[in-house]
Parts: C-alpha cells; structure tokens; sequence
C-alpha cells in the first residue's frame, strides 16, 4: 500500500508539474550541439520542469538535438522561433549515406499533427518514396538504391508531390518507406545523388502552440489573417443556437402564413365589401348632387326666358268698332264728368 501511495504521489506531481510547466512556462534558455538556443515553447529533456513545454520537449544525444516525432528519430537542424519554424532530419539519411529511414513517416501524419500543423514552404516539397521492384524499371533506373538493392529485388527512390498515389508507383513495386524532403529545384527525373542531398537537407514543420491547445478543446486551428506562421482556434459555432434560429425563422414563416391567410379570407373582403360600399356611396351622392344642380339650372333658364320675353314684347294695339265707340260714347255721356274726344272722331260722329 505504501509502495501504490507513493506512486501516485509521484503521478500526482508529475501532471501537476507538467500543468503548470504549461500555463506558467519559465523563461530559460539551454543549448546542444549546433542548437545554441532551445527556449520556450521548446526544451530539453534535462531541464527543469518549468522550463518550456512538455509537449515539445528535445533530447540532446552525442551532442545532437534530436526529436521524437511519431515514435521516428530526427536531428534538428534548426530552429527559428521569428518565423516558428523547425528544421530536421531522419537520422539514419542526416549525413548522406545509403539507407532507409528510421520510420517511414507519411504527409498525412505530418499535417495531422496538433503541435506541427504542416510543413512550412509548400512550393518545393515532396515525398521520397522507396520502392521495392522485383525486376529492373528502366524508367527509374538513375535513382536506384546501391546498397538496397540486390539480385532478385531492387530499390528505388521515386519522388512524388506531396502524397502518394497509385500512379506514382509501377505495377510490379511496393512501397517500403517514404519521408518528406526538401528541395529549392524542380525535380525531375530524379538521380540517387539528389535524392541523398534531399535527405541530408531534411525538411521544415511550422510549430505552433496556439494550434495544439486549440485541437486540445476540439476545435480546429486556421492562420490568422495574413500571416503564415501564426495560428488560431477557428470560430466556434453554436449549433444549438443555430438550431434554435432556424426553429425561430421556421416558426416566423408559418405564422406569417398564418397572418397573412386570416387578412386573405377573412379580413380581407369585408374592407374590399366596405370598399366597394363606399366607392357606391360616394359616386351615388355625386350623380344626386349632379342631377339637382341640373334641375336648378333649368328652372332658372325658364323663369329667365319668360322674364326676357315679357321685357321685349310690344303692348298689342286694341282696336274697336263704330258700334263699340258709340257705346262707350253713350256710357260716358251719362256721366256726370264730360269727356273730350279728339276732333277726328267727333268729325265721324
């Protein structure tokens, strides 16, 4: 009991250390061999707990820097922290020499990775793939591997862009190992000699710890706007808030169907009734109004007519008989007032 208490002591204090070595990383710096400057994010398996990053820890080995990237072994060859770059190296193709590498690492493994998230120029890299051939390929013929290759087999290095695919290989060959490479040239028709220069040069991989720590929470990381060699966590979406708006403008929809079938076949024609009504109505009181006036109008043209034609009629001359004077001569002679005639009738009496 006291031996298992004491491990997890030790396990506790260990996950504890490695937390805060990564929330509260120290400022140190170390050095081995041609690698005079390893500080944070990196750091050395030799130093103190707090110093640099668990995650990209290095080993230093025969005065070499050395990563253990996906259980492969590579020399580091550089590391700059401006553009956040690492440069390596398999160790077993480093100096120049005939061989496979240490572990066949793939672009796939290499893009996938949440601490090196890809290589850092894809304009000139490639994949050196090695093939085993049971007959001879005259098509690869300059790229054979000498101290691979035997009687009954050959090896070859066939270069690809970026990733493998089936046409890349001959039918009667295998692929045995393959590792990134590269080179500032165009490759063609690739030689054994370039391809040990290829080799020997290694490769570059972007670091970045804000990647890592975004892939730690599930999320995806992207470049920052206009840079290359920063990253951050993409836009997290809330798909349940999502959900919810589509419910929200879905529910919207129907219920303005809804309104706008109500104001359609219910509302709708009683205020086109109302409409029409009014319109009648209105049209009604006018042809009323029109005829009155009309009306009116022509009993102001009688009365004006009669008044014009009793205003411009002469008196009509009366006229009478000799029996009708001397009847009203006789009248008037019996009253007592005289009466003077004019000279002409009395001429004719």
């Amino acid at each position: 009991m006291k031996n298992v208490s004491a491990l997890l002591s030790s396990l506790i204090f260990l996950f504890i250390s490695a937390t805060e070595a990564r929330k509260n990383p120290q400022i140190c710096s170390s050095s081995c061999g041609d690698i005079h400057d390893i500080s944070y994010p990196f750091r050395l398996k030799e130093d103190p707990a707090g110093c640099g990053d668990p995650d990209f820890q290095l080993s230093c080995k025969n005065n070499k820097t050395i990563l253990n990237f996906h259980g492969g072994f590579y020399y580091v060859k550089r590391i700059s922290y401006d553009e956040r770059t690492i440069r390596v190296a398999d160790v077993n193709l480093a100096s120049g020499s005939c061989s496979l590498p240490n572990r066949s690492l793939s672009m796939q493994e290499v893009l996938m990775d949440a601490r090196y998230p890809g290589l850092a120029d894809y304009s000139f890299w490639y994949a050196l793939n090695f093939v085993r051939c049971s007959n001879n390929i005259s098509d690869l013929a300059k790229s054979r591997a000498p101290c691979l290759s035997g009687n009954t087999s050959h090896v070859y290095v066939n270069v690809s862009w970026a990733f493998l695919y089936s046409y890349d290989v001959p039918k009667p060959c295998k692929v045995i190992s393959t590792v990134p490479a590269f080179y500032e040239n165009m490759v063609q028709n690739l030689s054994y000699e370039t391809a040990l220069k290829m080799q020997e040069s290694g490769f570059d991989m972007r670091w970045s710890v804000e990647c890592r720590d975004c892939r730690a929470k599930g999320r995806s990381c992207v470049n920052k706007f206009n840079t290359t060699n920063i990253f951050q966590c993409e836009e997290e979406y809330d798909y349940e808030a999502v959900v919810r708006l589509v419910y929200s403008l879905f529910a919207a929809v129907n219920l303005a169907g809804i309104i706008g079938a109500v104001i359609r076949f219910i509302l709708l024609p009683p205020v086109i009734l109302a409409f029409i009504l009014h319109t009648y109505f209105s049209m009604r009181k006018k042809i009323d109004v029109r005829e009155k006036s009309s009306q009116t109008d022509q009993s102001r043209g009688k009365v004006t007519r009669n008044i014009e034609n009793h205003l411009e009629m002469p008196p009509k001359p009366v006229f009478f008989s000799a029996q009708d004077k001397c009847c009203m001569i006789e009248a008037q002679s019996d009253s007592p007032k005289e009466m003077l005639l004019p000279e002409s009738m009395e001429r004719s009496s």
